[in-house]
């Protein structure tokens, strides 16, 4: 069951990669084609183009993350549970593991304040405050991809870690059943 909602999470992230490269792509391509050939015609230029092609750009980046993490393609650093034996291994990994998920839900809780403060202040200025110029966009969106794509991290390598955990369990469980086969003949 979980792994139907992350599957059907991750191809909602991939369709929102497409969108917001999409959407970049035609944004940056109108601000060059505007500043090489219509600044005589239209001097002030696409009005906050820049701006949101960066808030893409975030969003592209931390969906990318969150769908490496899900593929498991993420870094990670092995160099000290490679030369450990394997029950010190599983250990290890276990309190390796813990670390990447807490900063994760750090982050998305730091992420979730930061965007919070934004909409309040953004509704008290009645959208003067944290709003694109020229576009009737609020910019708090932008920060939102740390609160929404950390805690889908987070939880992702919680999962991970998790079924980890059972393989290690298993695999103590097959060895000492091997170990009794082998006593027993």
């Amino acid at each position: 069951m979980l792994k139907k909602i992350d599957d059907a999470i991750a191809r909602v992230e991939k369709v929102m990669m497409v969108v917001f490269v999409t959407i970049m792509v035609l944004v940056v391509f109108a601000s060059v084609v505007h500043r090489l050939f219509l600044t005589t015609i239209f001097p002030t230029g696409v009005p906050g183009a820049q701006k949101l092609a960066l808030g893409l750009l975030v969003w592209v980046a931390f969906l990318g993350a969150s769908l490496a993490t899900k593929e498991k393609q993420h870094i990670r650093v092995d160099v000290v549970t490679k030369k450990l034996a394997p029950e010190a291994r599983h250990r290890f990994m276990w309190v390796g593991g813990f670390i990447p998920v807490a900063l994760s839900f750090l982050m998305a809780f730091l992420g979730a304040k930061l965007t919070l403060t934004e909409i309040i202040e953004w509704h008290e200025s009645e959208g003067a405050l944290h709003s694109f110029e020229a576009l009737p966009i609020p910019s708090w969106w932008i920060p939102m991809a740390f609160a929404t794509q950390f805690l889908l991290i987070g939880l992702r390598l919680l999962g991970q870690n998790h079924r980890h955990q059972e393989d290690a369990l298993l695999d103590g469980l097959n060895e000492v059943g091997e170990q009794t086969a082998e006593g027993s003949t």
